[in-house]
């Protein structure tokens, strides 16, 4: 499931409390909702990483915790900021290629060679990494028929697992 966004177009990166979610197609088809770490490069520039929510816009630390402005984007956070800066770089681009290490790390490569990482980072029991959901229209009267698809990424005992949910 991971690699069906191979060839869909990044739609909106935006942050909901700590998660970081990046949805591609027009109308979304595919959403990662990621609650680890997340990175997003080209070369060997760092343009945005999930941890920019404790800094200000010159890499100063934060007094007061960016997550707790759950929806909106405020620029008071260097991830805010950031966020923004990523959108208008990848509006209209399309996935060209989607690789995932034996620990289920998630590398997915732009048509102008940006890159997002998503890496499991924690021990913490049952915690889950990340999820990506293929949305599958439905009909209300048929909506046990016609669900979504989860492939949610979580941490057994150290050891990172996939499943379909």
């Amino acid at each position: 499931m991971i690699h069906d966004i191979v060839n869909c177009a990044f739609n909106k990166l935006f942050r909901q409390l700590d998660m970081i979610i990046i949805n591609f197609g027009e109308p979304i088809k595919i959403s990662i909702h990621a609650l680890c770490f997340v990175r997003i490069f080209k070369d060997s520039t760092i343009l945005l990483t999930s941890s920019d929510e404790f800094f200000d816009k010159n890499g100063n630390e934060l007094k007061e915790h960016a997550s707790t402005n759950t929806y909106s984007h405020t620029d008071k956070s260097l991830l805010d900021i950031n966020i923004k800066k990523v959108n208008k770089l990848l509006k209209g681009e399309v996935v060209t290629k989607v690789n995932v290490s034996d620990l289920k790390d998630v590398t997915i490569t732009f048509g102008n060679d940006v890159k997002v990482q998503i890496l499991p980072d924690c021990l913490m029991k049952d915690y889950e990494y990340y999820r990506f959901i293929k949305f599958i229209p439905y009909l209300d009267e048929e909506q046990k028929r016609y669900q979504s698809e989860h492939y949610v990424v979580s941490n057994n005992n150290g050891i990172v697992v996939g499943s379909m949910q």
